[in-house]
């Protein structure tokens, strides 16, 4: 399902660079919360398919987990600090995307949100003002913007997924009654919260308690497909691929722009049927590795480019920012993500090679586990 990662993960570039002469009408918000679903399917998958018939699966899958998101992380966070330093010793100037000193009492806040991720969807909820932090439900109304402290801004959700990482394994394996009452009360606790007023940034995609209601959506998307063991015929498989395609490239015309989370229901839905159809296309897996550091590096590439260089097309300022951010989570997939990729197979390739049949996992025939 690489394409449709890749068009969430565009979704997200082309909310944040600027005017294009295209779009993804999906919006940022909701390509965030279709990764979260999709983030379900694909660890419930790779867990079961995989990690749960090893010895020490539950290591082993952490391991890979943190070497899937931090190595590509640190590599991203390198390349912008590094730059950033450049600038400064240049031009005596600090690209926008860093800031080397913040406030004195934030600097390890800083240090570890930056380096280790967790934590940083916290600075959403939190302010800073005469030398102390403070909670707080306006985030901007802080004299110092506690989110600006991340290099690369978008990762916070990565906080959320690490999170969700953690807890896969023992939710994968939980019963039914336990996978709906979590998505139930999930849902239940988010609208009850936006009754009260508060359907607006950060409750409406950061915080926890309402997005594991979306993961655990795409772990049960995957349960109801192992159960079912249903294929369908490849025409109709080709029908449900371009039905998913179109509901991101066309999503304004679907009517759904008012109920967001039945469409994510139905996207769940359509997860098993995609991942059986495009798991094996070599061109649909490219876009896949592209999709992460595309969802990374588009932050300091565009806040670079817009700062330091001119702009050929003035009423599309983001179309060189979005070109460039392609080109570079393409150079990223070859020099970082591949190398990577090879390493964590050769770690698991022999314990793999003894585990039971993957054909035993009753999933729908010729589906195989992603890279993870």
């Amino acid at each position: 399902m690489g394409t449709i990662r890749f068009l969430l993960a565009l979704a997200v570039v082309c909310a944040h660079v600027g005017k294009l002469p295209f779009t993804v009408p999906l919006g940022g918000l909701l390509a965030v919360q279709s990764f979260y679903v999709i983030s379900g399917f694909l660890i419930a998958l790779v867990w079961d398919r995989r990690y749960s018939r090893l010895p020490n699966g539950l290591s082993l899958f952490y391991a890979n987990r943190a070497a899937r998101i931090y190595l590509t992380y640190w590599a991203v966070l390198a390349i912008s600090v590094a730059i950033a330093i450049g600038v400064r010793l240049l031009i005596s100037d600090l690209p926008t995307h860093v800031i080397i000193g913040p406030p004195p009492g934030l600097r390890l806040y800083s240090l570890f949100t930056n380096l280790w991720i967790f934590g940083s969807s916290q600075a959403y909820w939190m302010g800073w003002a005469d030398g102390s932090l403070y909670y707080t439900m306006d985030f901007t109304s802080s004299p110092f913007p506690v989110w600006r402290t991340m290099t690369l801004g978008p990762a916070w959700t990565l906080d959320l997924e690490l999170t969700f990482y953690l807890l896969a394994p023992f939710l994968v394996s939980r019963g039914w009654r336990t996978i709906f009452a979590i998505i139930a009360l999930s849902f239940i606790a988010r609208f009850s919260w936006y009754a009260m007023g508060h359907d607006a940034d950060p409750w409406n995609y950061r915080f926890f308690p309402f997005e594991i209601g979306l993961f655990v959506l795409g772990i049960a998307s995957y349960r109801i497909s192992k159960w079912m063991a249903w294929r369908p015929p490849p025409p109709l498989l080709y029908l449900i691929f371009a039905f998913a395609v179109g509901s991101i490239v066309g999503f304004d015309r679907l009517g759904y722009s008012s109920s967001c989370f039945v469409y994510l229901f139905v996207f769940a839905a359509l997860l098993p049927y995609v991942f059986a159809l495009t798991h094996a296309w070599k061109v649909d897996c490219f876009l896949a590795d592209i999709s992460f550091p595309l969802y990374l590096a588009h932050w300091p590439v565009w806040l670079f480019i817009r700062d330091y260089l001119p702009v050929p097309w003035p009423q599309y300022p983001g179309i060189v920012p979005a070109v460039a951010s392609i080109l570079v989570a393409a150079g990223l997939v070859i020099v970082v993500e591949r190398p990577i990729e090879r390493w964590r197979h050769r770690r698991t390739a022999s314990l793999a090679n003894t585990a039971p049949s993957a054909n035993s996992a009753g999933l729908p025939q010729g589906a195989i586990a992603p890279a993870s």
